[in-house]
Protein backbone atom coordinates (compact mmCIF):
# COMPACT_ATOMS: atom_id res chain seq x y z
CA UNK A 1 0.00 0.00 0.00
CA UNK A 2 2.60 2.47 1.02
CA UNK A 3 4.40 1.51 -2.25
CA UNK A 4 1.43 2.80 -4.33
CA UNK A 5 1.10 6.04 -2.58
CA UNK A 6 4.85 6.61 -3.47
CA UNK A 7 4.60 6.11 -7.28
CA UNK A 8 1.36 8.32 -7.43
CA UNK A 9 3.06 10.86 -5.90
CA UNK A 10 6.10 10.61 -8.03
CA UNK A 11 3.79 10.95 -11.13
CA UNK A 12 1.61 13.92 -9.59
CA UNK A 13 5.44 15.97 -9.03
CA UNK A 14 6.74 14.82 -12.16
CA UNK A 15 6.68 17.52 -15.64
CA UNK A 16 3.29 19.90 -15.42
CA UNK A 17 2.34 23.14 -17.29
CA UNK A 18 0.70 25.82 -14.89
CA UNK A 19 -1.83 27.97 -15.55
CA UNK A 20 -0.90 31.00 -16.67
CA UNK A 21 2.82 30.84 -15.53
CA UNK A 22 3.95 28.57 -17.95
CA UNK A 23 6.36 27.45 -16.02
CA UNK A 24 7.30 22.89 -15.49
CA UNK A 25 7.44 21.60 -12.67
CA UNK A 26 10.16 18.90 -11.62
CA UNK A 27 9.45 17.57 -7.71
CA UNK A 28 7.58 20.23 -6.63
CA UNK A 29 9.81 22.70 -7.54
CA UNK A 30 9.16 25.65 -10.88
CA UNK A 31 11.34 25.71 -13.69
CA UNK A 32 11.84 28.44 -16.15
CA UNK A 33 11.66 27.54 -19.69
CA UNK A 34 14.50 27.15 -21.68
CA UNK A 35 15.03 28.19 -25.48
CA UNK A 36 18.16 26.77 -26.39
CA UNK A 37 20.60 24.55 -24.53
CA UNK A 38 23.14 25.91 -21.72
CA UNK A 39 26.76 26.30 -22.64
CA UNK A 40 29.44 25.96 -19.91
CA UNK A 41 32.37 27.42 -20.77
CA UNK A 42 35.74 27.17 -18.85
CA UNK A 43 37.58 30.18 -17.94
CA UNK A 44 41.39 29.76 -19.58
CA UNK A 45 42.67 32.56 -17.07
CA UNK A 46 41.21 31.14 -13.83
CA UNK A 47 40.14 27.85 -14.99
CA UNK A 48 36.73 27.75 -13.67
CA UNK A 49 33.74 26.84 -15.09
CA UNK A 50 31.13 29.57 -16.20
CA UNK A 51 27.54 28.28 -17.45
CA UNK A 52 25.51 30.72 -19.21
CA UNK A 53 21.54 29.33 -19.14
CA UNK A 54 19.46 30.61 -22.00
CA UNK A 55 15.69 31.28 -20.42
CA UNK A 56 12.62 32.85 -22.00
CA UNK A 57 12.23 35.39 -19.46
CA UNK A 58 15.92 36.30 -19.53
CA UNK A 59 15.25 36.96 -23.55
CA UNK A 60 15.06 40.72 -24.74
CA UNK A 61 11.68 40.74 -26.99
CA UNK A 62 13.43 41.82 -30.06
CA UNK A 63 15.14 37.96 -29.33
CA UNK A 64 11.79 36.37 -29.37
CA UNK A 65 10.33 38.34 -32.26
CA UNK A 66 13.59 37.44 -34.20
CA UNK A 67 13.53 33.63 -33.13
CA UNK A 68 9.68 33.28 -34.17
CA UNK A 69 10.34 35.22 -37.54
CA UNK A 70 13.06 33.03 -38.31
CA UNK A 71 12.53 29.67 -40.68
CA UNK A 72 14.94 27.66 -39.27
CA UNK A 73 13.49 27.54 -35.46
CA UNK A 74 11.48 24.74 -34.48
CA UNK A 75 7.67 24.54 -33.79
CA UNK A 76 8.32 24.12 -30.46
CA UNK A 77 10.71 27.10 -29.44
CA UNK A 78 8.55 28.97 -31.52
CA UNK A 79 5.77 28.47 -29.25
CA UNK A 80 7.67 28.80 -26.68
CA UNK A 81 8.43 32.46 -27.34
CA UNK A 82 4.85 33.39 -28.60
CA UNK A 83 4.26 32.02 -25.07
CA UNK A 84 6.66 34.69 -23.31
CA UNK A 85 5.98 37.71 -25.56
CA UNK A 86 1.89 36.73 -24.41
CA UNK A 87 3.26 36.34 -20.46
CA UNK A 88 4.62 39.68 -20.82
CA UNK A 89 1.51 41.06 -22.37
CA UNK A 90 3.75 42.98 -25.47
Amino acid sequence: MARGLREDRKKVLSTKITGKRYLTKKRGKNVPIKIKKSQKIKDKKTSKDVTTHYYAKCATIEELHQLIANERTQLKIKNKCRNELIRRNK
